[in-house]
């Protein structure tokens, strides 16, 4: 988490960088970690919206990430002089995407999509036009990303890494879900894990007709010996995977409890892992729901 006593150092971040360099997948990445994205603001309007977000007392724009295109010399020269200004005022940081020429040209090939300069030239006239305009631009930023030799999944990793919440979990999202085999497996389980092995409250008189929401029935699960056995391996593969899922990006991760007919022991399963999941050395954002409890 960022020290609430300083201001974060990339509240305000300006996007740019070669054409097929990455810019569209950082900016959206960079929205599902919660900045406020505004792609190709014209360059008339840039300074005029800083300002504006300077001068905003809500703090609307406490995260925000703006996207810029290569236009042409005039419009660069500009941009730069008025930012070097604006950066005195409201610190920013600006962040360029870089790639060789070559892998540039393959990546239009493969996608067939016209580059934003191409007229008459061909793609690399018009990639080497791009990169001698956008020199002044990548020698005043202040991180740069090369992705020449990096796939989609890894530019995300290194977004993540970069700009996202630094506490482990943050960034990922899980819903646990119980569920009765009799009527089926969840479409949206990621990770399925089956507790019939587990002794059935259901045959205990007292606990036939309760589910695992009343604590007779969760006592009853939880204290199995086969349960903690269960449980203490479970958090030991999930210590495993959860933070590499987070690393790849993925921000929602669905994991189901399955027993007979989702009402005793998914459901007292499904309890436990959100309690422990939401624990401080975790801090996982978590969701619960049992989809069969109401069924007969």
């Amino acid at each position: 988490m960022k020290n609430k006593d300083k201001t974060p150092t990339a509240s305000i971040l300006i996007i740019t960088g070669y054409s097929g360099a990455g810019k569209t997948t950082v900016m959206a990445c960079l929205k599902d970690l919660g900045y406020l994205t505004i792609d190709n603001l014209p360059f008339e309007m840039f300074a005029d919206f800083l300002k504006h977000v300077r001068q905003d007392t809500k703090k609307r724009y406490s995260y925000l990430a703006l996207g810029v295109d290569v236009g042409d010399n005039e419009f660069i020269n500009n941009f730069l002089i008025q930012t070097k200004e604006l950066k005195k005022i409201i610190p920013y940081e600006l962040l360029f995407l870089s790639c060789k020429k070559n892998v540039l040209i393959k990546r239009y090939s493969e996608t067939r999509r016209k580059h934003p300069l191409s007229d008459k030239l061909s793609i690399s006239e018009v990639i080497s036009m791009e990169m001698e305009l956008l020199d002044p631009f990548k020698a005043h930023a202040d991180k740069l990303i090369d992705t020449t030799h990096i796939s989609i999944h890894q530019l995300k990793h290194r977004i993540n890494k970069l700009y996202g919440k630094k506490s482990t979990g943050l960034n990922l999202h899980v819903d646990i879900i119980s569920f009765g085999y009799k009527f089926g497996i969840p479409e949206s389980a990621n990770l399925v894990f089956d507790v019939r092995f587990l002794q059935n409250p259901y045959f205990v008189p007292e606990l036939r007709n309760k589910t695992g929401r009343d604590e007779k029935v969760y006592k009853f699960v939880t204290k199995l010996d086969e349960f903690k056995s269960f449980i203490t391996n479970l958090e030991k593969i999930l210590n495993f995977l959860l933070p590499l899922y987070d690393q790849e990006g993925k921000h929602y991760l669905t994991i189901a409890f399955g027993c007979t007919g989702g009402k005793h022991r998914s459901v007292s399963a499904t309890k436990y892992l959100s309690s422990m999941l939401k624990k401080p050395k975790y801090s996982y954002s978590v969701s619960i729901s049992h989809r069969d409890i109401d069924k007969s």
